[in-house]
């Protein structure tokens, strides 16, 4: 049977659909392990798969961006984000470019050891991560496990 981690950024809107993912391999025969923020616990728990607490970036997203608890810079660059949108597109894309190393690049190094340590520990065969869990994937790449994103 194979082990598979699932790698979710704590957004909603992406930690939900890797939970169905995660919910479908289980389905098929792998022992999955889905890998999020805290709060995320209750999708893994309603795919059927086993929880890891992994925190990938400082801001979050539980479902409504603006109800979610979140340290003050975090909001301040939500505001700011859905500010951008109402301008269009290229304002909002611009927006996000700017927040990116202050969101989901913020800590590389401690993204890259938790990961370290989560391999260690359940030594999977390889790992689903999101598209926007940038420190992540670097991990995941500098640790020379197999992944997909």
């Amino acid at each position: 049977m194979p082990r598979i981690v699932i790698v979710s950024p704590p957004f909603h809107s992406h930690a939900a659909p890797l939970s169905a993912l995660a919910a479908a391999l289980a389905a098929n025969g792998a022992e999955v392990f889905f890998a999020c923020a805290p709060a995320f616990e209750p999708l893994a728990d309603r795919a059927g798969v086993r929880f890891v607490p992994l925190t990938v970036t400082r801001n979050a997203n539980t479902g409504v961006a603006e109800r979610t608890d979140q340290a003050a810079r975090e909001a301040a660059r939500l505001d700011e984000f859905l500010a951008a949108t109402r301008h269009g597109p290229v304002e909002t894309l611009l927006t996000q470019a700017r927040h990116r190393r202050a969101d989901l690049l913020a800590d590389p190094q401690g993204v890259y050891e938790d990961l370290r340590a989560l391999d260690r520990r359940l030594r999977p065969d390889w790992y689903v991560v999101d598209q926007l869990a940038y420190a992540a994937t670097l991990a995941l790449h500098c640790l020379g496990v197999p992944y997909a994103s």
